[in-house]
């Protein structure tokens, strides 16, 4: 009796149901299920016609998705129907190519693959290969191989070395590697060149290393062109982004911009020429110059820039605080002196320009390990594999020599000295000759002079001559210049020098005048 009335019941729910139907779909309800249990369908919305490719897409993936996952090789999956399926209705009309790019790069391995697939023939694929390029790494297991696939329909925009260089460590893995494998046999056996060269200046120093261990684990023959293209490359490519994101790139126009006037003098003449011999020499020698303050090294350096320049060297400058910049972690200013040496080392034309060289005996050490900067350079300058310049004064030179006698055999250590009164007034006519152009009136007067050596001589101790006259005439030019910027200068350095008498207060603690005191722009 229960049951009667629990069947009654729910018979009447379900009419009412059903009429409530009929009356919202305006009568329509009824008559679309006595078409479909008479063999009819029902008539699909706009929505669902427009969605329908997709569906289909999802339908035939689902199908080959037991095979996909039980193939030995993804290559078995060509012979596939299914799949092939797919394949061809990824390249017909009904999916845009960036609708194809988007699928080949989503994370369905299945659609993924079907849809790297269908670019290899497609009329418009070249328009999605930097795309699947740029996701190269993101590929796993079986679209790693469609990918690579793929990249080939294109050999023209896509090389091999221009693959290859935007591969990280995820390729080392074995089948990885047996599908990178695959792809070069076929690209180089059609006789393509590798174009690895062209692409090897772009990559940080971490990628070139990974790049290198991938090249190796590719193993011979294979791998030979490769390696000798890219080991080429290495003996005399020069990493210049990666000096400059810790150290000073030279560049004469730099230099002209800083010191406008380098005045030469014979003295200066021979030690630049026994440097620049040194350097060239073979074998090949690195320098220390020896001397005190303002006896001309950083003059002597911009001198010697200024003409292995034009010779098409290149002078990287970089202390031990540039090097040690940055590097927290540790092992991490090993791994950047290990590159350092590699990027300037070898034969190349590059000269390494190290202010204050003794820091280096110091400089890296920790309480873990002392071994310091230096320790792991100077065999590289023993063997004359990099070239070194280094400035440094007498007394940390003694010091030098006490931390490790042998300095003085593995560079050539240049002194050079004060000049004596008489040269440096020849220095100073020179300078006032170079600053009273267009034959007017001299800028300072002879006996003038004079007096500006015994100024400097009294309250610029700190520093040599000829530096620290020449050094003086600049302060008190730049002043007048500051103080009158356009054009010019009016009157002499005479009263200036009367005025402008410098004091410990008057010059920075390196003995270059305070920044207020330089003008905004060069004067020439």
């Amino acid at each position: 009796m229960e049951l009667l009335s629990a069947f009654v019941i729910g018979a009447i729910v379900g009419i009412v149901l059903l009429g409530v139907a009929e009356l919202l779909s305006g009568g329509r309800f009824i008559a679309a299920i006595a078409e479909r249990l008479k063999g009819g369908s029902f008539k699909k919305t706009p929505s669902e016609e427009e969605s329908s490719p997709a569906t289909e897409l999802y339908r035939i993936a689902g199908k080959v998705e037991g095979a996909f996952d039980v193939v030995a090789h993804p290559s078995e999956l060509l012979s596939r129907p299914e799949f092939q399926k797919g394949v061809q209705l990824l390249r017909s009309e009904k999916f845009t190519i960036h609708e194809i790019q988007a699928y080949a790069t989503g994370s369905n391995s299945v659609i993924a693959s079907m849809a790297l697939e269908a670019l290899c023939e497609h009329p418009e694929a070249a328009q999605a290969m930097e795309s699947i390029l740029s996701h190269i790494n993101e590929f796993y297991g079986k679209p790693q191989y469609f990918a690579l696939r793929a990249l080939s329909a294109c050999p023209k925009d896509i090389s091999i070395g221009k693959v290859l260089t935007k591969l990280d460590d995820i390729w080392l893995e074995p089948f990885s590697l047996h599908f990178l494998k695959e792809f070069l046999e076929k690209r180089l056996a059609s006789g393509e060149a590798p174009g690895l060269a062209e692409h090897l200046s772009s990559l940080a120093y971490h990628q070139q290393e990974t790049l290198e261990e991938l090249l190796k684990a590719i193993g011979p023959p294979l791998n030979e062109p490769l390696l000798a293209e890219f080991e080429q490359w290495k003996r005399t490519a020069i990493d210049v982004p990666f000096l400059k994101s810790f150290g000073k790139v030279w560049e004469t126009r730099k230099i002209e911009q800083e010191q406008p006037i380098l005045i030469e003098h014979p003295t200066l003449c021979r030690k630049l020429e026994e440097v620049e011999t040194a350097l060239k020499e073979s074998p090949r020698q690195s320098v220390l110059l020896v001397g005190e303050s303002g006896v001309g090294k950083s003059t002597l350096m911009r001198l010697l820039a200024r003409r292995l320049l034009q010779q098409g060297w290149i002078l990287f400058e970089a202390g031990g605080t540039d090097i040690q910049a940055g590097q927290v972690y540790y092992g991490q200013m090993e791994g950047r002196i290990t590159y350092l040496l590699r990027t300037i080392g070898g034969g190349r034309k590059v000269v390494w320009l190290i202010p204050q060289f003794h820091e280096l005996i110091w400089a890296g050490r920790k309480h873990y390990s002392p071994i310091s900067i230096l320790d792991m350079i100077l065999p590289a300058i023993e063997t004359g594999d990099i070239l070194v310049v280094g400035e440094i004064q007498p007394p940390a030179f003694e010091r030098l020599m006490q931390h490790n006698p042998r300095m003085a055999a593995v560079m050539r250590v240049v002194r050079l000295e004060p000049l004596s009164p008489q040269e440096t007034l020849k220095l100073a006519r020179e300078w006032v000759a170079r600053r009273s152009p267009d034959n007017r009136e001299p800028v300072i007067a002879e006996e003038t002079l004079g007096e500006a050596i015994q100024l400097t001589q009294q309250y610029l101790g700190d520093k040599a001559a000829p530096g620290n006259l020449l050094e003086f005439l600049d302060l008190t030019w730049r002043r007048l210049c500051a103080a009158q910027p356009v054009g010019h200068p009016e009157g002499s350095l005479e009263t200036a020098t009367e005025v402008e008498t410098p004091t410990p207060s008057s010059t920075s603690g390196n003995g270059h005048p305070p920044l207020e005191a330089v003008p905004p722009r060069s004067i020439t």
